[in-house]
């Protein structure tokens, strides 16, 4: 065994495990779960290849020239050859989440992939100490191995209206696959595992973690009312104007099938496709301006003036429905204009 070799690849093993971990219990980072996937990949690759090295096998393949190194599929064939191992069935189903879906993986879907990973991050531990003898622990403090995430996953006409029918076909394919799993599995074949926290009532104090009561007196010293504060400029940075901006940049740069209400570039927006009358005729359509997810209202003066600020959320939402109906805004304009019937005409 060339043993630094098998040193480096041990250590780089390590490295990329933990960094597999320290992205994704980072929250601020959008692409946590497509990092951690592919980090956790690399970790298990290393890993199995320091294993063979041990062994006395060859990581490469009998190729004369241009030698290459195994693939972690092939690593894991070799390595566990049992195929009804669990940890090989999670493992492989984790190569094939890296190799296929992180593309399109979107963060409300983050709840589906955490059971599959919280099972990897721990099988991990338990193979690298029965393969290695690296004990985790040493590391990282074993409360970072199991993994939370607290988003809902939405229904399939939220996924719509954000993304699109792309995304949401998409979705729709990975609720499947992961209901497949985690639902048609007992506990001993079982490749993911989940942690819930269940909160229940019971008869006797001591037979709880925490107890609480009903209380009616507004002056109770154990009451405490609590304000979330939020940071306003984050959750909505864009202006009417950026609002535009910013969807006629997407249109533009991606060259998404658009349909303006003018032939003619506008004067002021310098060659833009999207004005501020087609925003406008969409945030009145879809009633937004009354909706806290994509707006937020700022009241100006004594005279009820009110002023808007927009979050990027709203940005995808327009564009959706400009991807779904290229002539939206041309059938509102058209719509807004046409008469009611009945109505009749007014003669000064």
């Amino acid at each position: 065994m060339d043993d630094k070799q098998f040193l480096f690849l041990k250590e780089k093993s390590i490295d990329a495990f933990l960094l597999a971990l320290e992205i994704f219990n980072k929250p601020t980072i959008k692409y946590r779960v497509e990092g951690m996937l592919f980090f956790l990949c690399n970790a298990w690759e290393l890993m199995l290849k320091a294993k063979m090295l041990r062994d006395g096998k060859d990581i490469f393949y009998p190729e004369k020239d241009n030698r290459r190194s195994l693939t972690l599929s092939d690593c894991i064939k070799k390595v566990m050859t049992n195929e009804n191992d669990p940890v090989r069935q999670n493992l492989e189903e984790v190569v094939g989440l890296r190799n296929q879906s992180t593309h399109y993986f979107i963060h409300e879907e983050e709840n589906m992939y955490v059971p599959l990973l919280s099972f990897n991050v721990q099988a991990f531990s338990d193979r690298i100490k029965k393969y290695l003898d690296v004990i985790i622990s040493s590391y990282v403090n074993t409360s970072f191995l199991t993994l939370f995430s607290n988003d809902a996953i939405p229904d399939e006409n939220e996924i719509l209206d954000k993304y699109g029918e792309g995304i949401r076909d998409m979705f729709l394919k990975h609720r499947a696959h992961f209901n497949h799993i985690y639902n048609d599995r007992d506990e001993k074949t079982s490749i993911a595992t989940a942690i819930k926290i269940k909160v229940v009532r019971v008869s006797k104090q001591n037979l709880a973690d925490f107890s609480f009561y009903q209380s009616r007196n507004p002056e109770d010293d154990n009451i405490q009312y609590i304000e979330r504060t939020e940071d306003v400029n984050a959750k909505y940075p864009l202006s009417h104007h950026m609002l535009a901006d910013r969807i006629d940049q997407i249109i533009q740069e991606e060259q998404i099938a658009y349909t303006p209400l003018s032939d003619k570039p506008s004067k002021k927006g310098k060659g833009h496709v999207f004005t501020i009358y087609a925003l406008n005729l969409l945030l009145k359509e879809f009633n937004l301006k009354s909706n806290k997810e994509y707006v937020f209202t700022v009241n100006v003066g004594q005279k009820g003036q009110s002023s808007y600020r927009y979050s990027e959320n709203l940005v995808q939402f327009l564009i959706s429905k400009i991807r779904n109906d290229k002539d939206i805004v041309l059938k509102i304009h058209r719509n807004r204009k046409r008469p009611t019937p009945g109505a009749r005409a007014s003669h000064s």
